[in-house]
C-alpha cells in the first residue's frame, strides 16, 4: 500500500468519487475523459484509499498511460486472450473440446483477471502447486499444464519472455489386457450387428475413430496381397477427418481374421 499525502491529492490529475458500493476514478488524458470503476485487472474500488492508489498510479503513468489495458474486455486479460485461443489456437475438435474443459476447470478461475504480459515462472508454479493440492494424477497435471504452456507460446509475440514450466514425467501406467478367452466371453456379448467394428479393432489395434472414419476406397480387397490404408478419422460429430492423430498413413494387411468383417 502506498502512502499518499493530503497535499499530494490535492495536485495529482484526477479525481475520486464515490459510487453506488465503492468509488470511481475521474481520469482525464490528452483530451479524453476516463471513468474507472475497478484497476485494469478487474479488481472493483470498494475502498477509497485504494481508488486513491491507482490514481496516484496513473499519475505517475502520464504519457505511458494506454487506454487499452484499461478496458474491461482489455485483449490482455487473461480470460478474454483464452477465449480468443480456443477460438484461433490450433488443433482439432477433440483437442480443442479438451482444451475447452481445462480452461474452464482449472486455467480461468486461477488467472482469471491476470494480465497474460504480467505471468511469469512464479505463478507458473503457484498454480502447479495448486493442482497438486487437488491430487490430480501426474498425467491429468501434465494435460492442464501443457494446455497453458501452448496458450502462453500462442501468445509469445506480446508477452516479455514465455516463463518456465515444470518438467513432469507421468508414472507409466499398468496396461491391464485381457486373456484371449476373456475376449472371447466379452465378443459373446457383443449384438451380431455390432460385432465387425469390434472385430476390426481387436485384430488391428487400430483407434475407434480410425476404424470409424476408414472409407470404402481404403479397403483393398482385390488385391493379391489385400490391405486396409488408415488414413481418415472420423471426428465427435460424425465429420471425416483427412488425417489420423500421428498425422501418418498405416497400411495394414487383411488377415484371415477380419476378412469377413
Amino acid at each position: 500500500m502506498v502512502a499518499i499525502s493530503n497535499q499530494e491529492v490535492e495536485t495529482m490529475k484526477g479525481k475520486v468519487y464515490p459510487h453506488r458500493s465503492g468509488f470511481r476514478v475521474y481520469w482525464p488524458w490528452k483530451g479524453e475523459t476516463f471513468w474507472f470503476y475497478q484497476d485494469q485487472f478487474g479488481k472493483p474500488f470498494k475502498h477509497e484509499f485504494y481508488a486513491l492508489e491507482v490514481l496516484h498510479y496513473l499519475n505517475k503513468l502520464e504519457d505511458k498511460f494506454d487506454p487499452s489495458e484499461w478496458r474491461k474486455d482489455t485483449p490482455y486479460k487473461f480470460k478474454k486472450a483464452i477465449e480468443v485461443y480456443l477460438e484461433l489456437g490450433p488443433g482439432g475438435p477433440e483437442w480443442k473440446h479438451q482444451k475447452e474443459n481445462i480452461s474452464k476447470r482449472y486455467l480461468i478461475p486461477f488467472f482469471e483477471t491476470e494480465d497474460i504480459r504480467e505471468i511469469k515462472k512464479v505463478h507458473i508454479d503457484r498454480f502447479h502447486s495448486r493442482l497438486r493440492e487437488k491430487k490430480l494424477s501426474d498425467k491429468s497435471v501434465k494435460n492442464i499444464m501443457m494446455v497453458l504452456q501452448a496458450f502462453l507460446n500462442f501468445n509469445r509475440e506480446v508477452l516479455p519472455k514465455v516463463p518456465t514450466f515444470p518438467k513432469i514425467i507421468p508414472q507409466e501406467v499398468e496396461i491391464k489386457a485381457l486373456s484371449v478367452e476373456e475376449q472371447d466371453k466379452v465378443f459373446a456379448c457383443i449384438p451380431e450387428e455390432h460385432l465387425p467394428i469390434f472385430i476390426f479393432l481387436r485384430f488391428t489395434g487400430c483407434r475407434p475413430n480410425e476404424a470409424g472414419g476408414l472409407l470404402r476406397e481404403n479397403v483393398r480387397l482385390r488385391e493379391e496381397n489385400p490391405f486396409v490404408v488408415i488414413s481418415t478419422t472420423i471426428g465427435r460429430h460424425g465429420e471425416i477427418r483427412y488425417r489420423t492423430k500421428t498425422r501418418s498413413i498405416r497400411v495394414l494387411p487383411i488377415i484371415p481374421e477380419i476378412k469377413d468383417a
